[in-house]
């Protein structure tokens, strides 16, 4: 069994293996744990009641294997959560968790690349995604930029704003 580390805990004589990225064996292991905890939440979504239930507690101040974080999330997490994916959940904010979203987010997380505006790879895709969204949606060309570029008109609005008010 496989146990977090936790980084206060210093009187541990493995404090060179917290440091080290994680093993493969014991990844696939706890992700295969938490695949099966989201899929059965979601399996029983609308049985939890919509808003949470509880008072807020903290956190364990040690270490604890993946069994037992699972059986904490399950015991005192959801009970807390507002579950805005159930079908019983009527809200301003519509569903918005899908398959390719989680897909998507799991290997964003595996990657764990830092997205600046130099780093090839984010920047990249985010122009591919946005233009074939913008294709799908039949949206003129000029509506057709990436985030950092969305950054850039959102800043230069303001700042014509701001200086009609100085005039």
């Amino acid at each position: 069994m496989y146990v977090l580390r936790f980084p206060i805990d210093m009187g541990s004589s493995r404090i060179v293996e917290m440091m080290q990225p994680l093993q493969p064996d014991d990844f696939l292991t706890q992700s295969h744990a938490v695949l099966d905890f989201i899929v059965d939440y979601y399996k029983n979504i609308e049985n939890y009641p919509i808003q949470s239930q509880v008072e807020p507690d903290s956190a364990p101040y040690s270490s604890e294997p993946i069994e037992a974080i699972l059986r904490d999330i399950r015991n005192d997490i959801i009970p807390g959560l507002t579950h805005w994916q159930s079908p019983n959940f009527f809200s301003y904010f519509q569903a918005n968790a899908s398959n390719p979203g989680f897909i998507g987010e799991m290997l964003c997380i595996g990657f764990n690349v830092v997205g600046f505006s130099w780093i090839e790879f984010a920047t990249e895709l985010d122009s591919i995604v946005v233009a074939r969204i913008g294709k799908m949606l039949k949206l003129p060309s000029a509506f057709i930029f990436s985030g950092n570029e969305a950054a850039v008109c959102t800043m230069a609005a303001a700042r014509d704003i701001a200086l009609k008010k100085i005039d």
